[in-house]
């Protein structure tokens, strides 16, 4: 299994990884919303 991470460094509010294990691969995305008004939807 291999991870490569892909963002979140200093000033940003979310986070993604790439997993690849198996002869698979997939994102993980680990964000949060900062500041954005109620009709926003991630």
């Amino acid at each position: 299994m291999n991870i490569t991470f892909l963002g979140a460094t200093k000033t940003v509010t979310g986070s993604n990884f790439l997993v690849e294990g198996a002869g698979k691969k997939f994102i993980v995305d680990c964000r949060s919303v900062s500041g954005a008004s109620k009709r926003y939807i991630a």
